[in-house]
């Protein structure tokens, strides 16, 4: 004979919570749905996960489930899903990266400027007005070789220890 013995705190910490609910979240979010269909999902959703997080507390340490602190983490999650998604709300930008910074354009676009405005610019950025002989693009080529190169001067720490050292040239990783 065959026994089990499901810990359904295993379960929804395990399967449910890392696993399924984000599943599903990402099916929504990529869903054709109208915006308020997907908001109002995405709120269940949340509350949901937040009742399950609850749940899971209670099989594993007997905590009682508080109904205030369930809407309340609710609430808070969801506010803030929202004021992300309309921009009101900017996430917090990790030190050392520069993702939240475009970067500017390697060559210029030729088609937007006159000639005139090309030979000006060449001549700002030279010192010295390029022969009016030249075809737009061979102006534009002038400008990219004489402006500097934009370095992109960011610090990734490394992810693990083994990393940090092999980083710093010691053998012992």
């Amino acid at each position: 004979m065959f026994t089990s013995s499901v810990n359904w705190a295993d379960v929804i910490q395990m399967l449910i919570l890392p696993i399924v609910l984000p599943a599903v979240v990402g099916l929504v979010s990529k869903s054709t749905w109208p915006t308020l269909a997907k908001r109002l999902t995405l709120g269940g959703l949340t509350l949901a996960t937040t009742i399950l997080t609850a749940v899971g507390e209670y099989l594993v340490t007997a905590t009682p489930i508080d109904i205030g602190s369930i809407f309340l983490q609710w609430l808070l999650t969801w506010g803030l899903g929202e004021l992300t998604y309309y921009g009101i709300f900017k996430a917090p930008v990790v030190a050392g990266h520069s993702d939240a910074v475009e970067a500017p354009k390697d060559e210029i676009e030729v088609e937007s400027y006159t000639k005139p405005q090309l030979l000006s610019l060449a001549e700002q950025v030279t010192g010295v007005l390029p022969d009016s002989k030249l075809t737009k693009s061979q102006i534009a080529k002038v400008i990219d070789d004489a402006t500097p190169p934009v370095y992109d001067i960011t610090y990734t720490p490394p992810v693990t220890i083994a990393g940090w050292l092999a980083q710093r040239g010691n053998k012992a990783a």
